[in-house]
């Protein structure tokens, strides 16, 4: 008789469900959290209370913001001869006070919309030192602004002159033509002798003209030197450091990096534990 073989199935082990696992991990880690729990507040509030320290011993740092307009010759609505150009002025500024670390920082920005308007901004210790700063700048630039306006006026008197002078040529000329006009009877040089001393007269007229023009230029209430437009702002408070930031961040940081150490102290005890 044949033997039947009995046929053996294979016991396998049911894996624990994940979610069991994931629910073990979870209670492991809030035990391990609530083990060390006056550690991880002792080290958050010790870190952020230093923090706290520094920012209150650390000098704060304010900022004030102004727009410069650029110092024009008034020419009466026609189109503005700056006294210095706007560029060489930006260039000037930021070339003179390069970003340093040290205290005080200028920036100087330029407007887009208008050429002739500059930003600039200070950080000093306080407003007033800010303010000081920049009155000391526009002090500067009123230097340079001197030197240009003395060559402009020396051009334009020089111009001046030779238009008076040219004009009492002139004036010597018609006094002739008027000799002439005594002396003879031809109706056709009486004709071009007045003619003349009509031309003339014009020419007289229109030099006079240009001259009253030249005069106001650089008369002193046509010269607008820079100056600042709108008000100074200002900050009641401090733009360095960020107390309320830094403290958020601070807190934030030194919370996470307690609960790395709780994970780390306890791997490094587990270790130690297998070593053994």
């Amino acid at each position: 008789m044949s033997e039947k073989k009995e046929s053996c199935i294979p016991i396998q082990l049911v894996p624990m469900p994940r979610y069991e696992e994931e629910e073990m991990d979870l209670k492991n880690t809030i035990k391990t959290l609530l083990k060390h729990k006056k550690f991880i507040i002792s080290f958050t509030f010790a870190i952020t209370l230093i923090s706290i320290i520094y920012i209150f011993i650390k000098t704060p740092i304010y900022e004030i913001k102004a727009d410069l307009q650029i110092g024009y010759l008034n020419n009466n609505g026609e189109k503005k001869q700056y006294i210095l150009d706007p560029t060489y002025v930006y260039l000037y500024i930021k070339n003179k006070y390069p970003i340093r670390k040290n205290l005080p920082i200028i920036k100087v920005e330029k407007n887009r919309n208008v050429k002739s308007i500059l930003t600039i901004k200070i950080e000093n210790y306080s407003n007033d030192k800010a303010i000081q700063k920049l009155n000391n700048i526009l002090k500067q630039i009123h230097f340079l602004e001197k030197k240009k306006i003395n060559v402009i006026k020396t051009f334009t008197k020089a111009q001046i002159n030779l238009l008076e002078k040219f004009n009492q040529n002139i004036q010597k000329s018609i006094k002739t033509l008027y000799k002439r006009l005594s002396s003879t009877k031809n109706s056709q040089l009486l004709a071009t002798y007045l003619t003349q001393i009509q031309n003339y007269q014009q020419l007289i007229l229109k030099n006079s003209q240009q001259i009253l023009t030249l005069k106001k230029q650089i008369s002193p209430q046509n010269i607008i030197k820079t100056s600042i437009i709108g008000p100074i702002l200002t900050h009641d408070y401090p733009i360095k450091p960020k107390r309320k930031l830094i403290i958020i961040i601070v807190f934030i940081t030194s919370f996470i990096f307690s609960i790395f150490l709780v994970f780390f102290i306890e791997f490094i005890k587990s270790l130690k534990e297998e070593i053994k």
